[in-house]
């Protein structure tokens, strides 16, 4: 079984056996979603992909705030919750997606990257289907507080899906290489979290 696959059956075990989040997870959450919106209202798109958007969270709040959201998530029923709350979304693979070049103004990906040892196909997708900005939010494995929310979710969360420990210069490289400008690169949730907006 290929590496991809492995992640998304783990997601997809993930959905299945998430009752609710816990009091850390929904705190860390919050205060993500607050420097996500600030980034976001600094652009103001009218279209936002989210990819591996699972059961429609961040979705949820985009279209809340008047945005034209789409998803794409591998999981069946991921899609499922998805669509039973209104949303508009996909089952697609984002290493390669059916969207037209230059469809979104914004993609938009939480915690995605870290969880593949070759996300390389993800970013060429990215930068392809977005109009102007790339938004990623990627959790920062190498700060104190970082660590040690990890250690904990991986205690509290049984079955956590597995993620590699990158640096948030990885994923600059990476899209500095294909001509894309870094325009934000914030802490968020007590710096347990990085916000990055790219521009094409």
């Amino acid at each position: 079984m290929g590496q991809e696959k492995i992640v998304y059956k783990s997601f997809d075990k993930h959905w299945k056996e998430l009752k609710d989040y816990n009091v850390l997870s929904r705190l860390n959450m919050h205060l993500r979603d607050r420097q996500v919106i600030k980034t976001l209202l600094t652009v103001s798109p009218e279209t936002i992909l989210d990819i591996g958007c699972g059961i429609g969270r961040t979705m949820s709040k985009f279209k809340e705030l008047g945005f034209e959201a789409t998803g794409i998530d591998n999981s069946d029923l991921s899609i499922d919750i998805c669509r039973k709350k209104g949303l508009k979304v996909f089952k697609m693979d984002a290493p390669s997606m059916e969207f037209s070049d230059n469809s979104f103004d914004v993609v938009f990906a939480e915690g995605l990257l870290e969880h593949f040892e070759d996300y390389e196909p993800f970013v060429r997708e990215m930068i392809r289907v977005s109009k102007k900005y790339i938004l990623l939010v990627q959790p920062n494995a190498h700060s104190i507080l970082g660590k040690i929310v990890s250690i904990a979710t991986e205690k509290l969360t049984k079955g956590n899906v597995k993620e590699i420990p990158y640096r948030m210069s990885d994923f600059i490289e990476s899209f500095r290489k294909r001509g894309c400008k870094l325009l934000v690169q914030k802490p968020a949730a007590m710096n347990t979290f990085v916000v990055l907006l790219f521009q094409k």
